[in-house]
């Protein structure tokens, strides 16, 4: 039973962070055209509007459920991996290890990873976070940035990174 439980448990974690490349992917394509200075505020709206949607989507993918109803990415918790701060801020709640399922004769296998462990990473030294990273660009691109573009460029390495950190968890 248990075997099955974290067959299927790592299928819907690796059928999730191909989603989760997916929507970085999406982030960074976003972030080189709001980087061009030609574009109109209008335009670097548009996109900061897409860059908010992806930022709720990576949200709600981070809060998949396992085969037994928990949440995917939120190690031993029941409930939501991660929830909203005021400030629309995604904030992680989960547990800090995704434990560990025994499958008899003494052999365990993990049931998965928590979102830390894909979604926080450092770049150049510094502890970042994609989420973070996605709404932040959204944000600049919405007026919170004197110099969107320079934010919009600046924001590649951690996209180029946090996408780096979901496909070596992946693999």
């Amino acid at each position: 039973v248990n075997a099955n439980r974290a067959t299927s448990d790592l299928s819907l974690t690796d059928t999730a962070l191909g989603t989760f490349a997916d929507y970085i992917s999406r982030a960074r394509e976003l972030a080189m055209q709001a980087g061009n200075d030609t574009l109109t505020n209008s335009q670097r709206i548009g996109i900061a509007t897409e860059l908010a949607e992806l930022h709720g989507n990576l949200v709600a993918l981070a809060n998949s459920r396992d085969s037994a109803g928990h949440s995917l990415f939120g190690g031993e918790t029941a409930g939501n991996a991660y929830t909203l701060d005021a400030g629309g801020n995604a904030v992680y709640v989960g547990t800090a290890s995704a434990g560990e399922l025994p499958l008899g004769d003494g052999q365990v296998v993990s049931r998965g990873i928590t979102g830390p462990d894909f979604l926080n990473f450092d770049v150049n030294g510094t502890p970042t976070n994609l989420m973070a990273v996605v709404k932040g660009l959204a944000d600049a691109l919405q007026g919170a940035s004197p110099d969107p573009a320079s934010v919009a460029r600046d924001s590649l390495d951690a996209l180029s990174s946090g996408l780096d950190a979901v496909t070596t968890n992946q693999t």
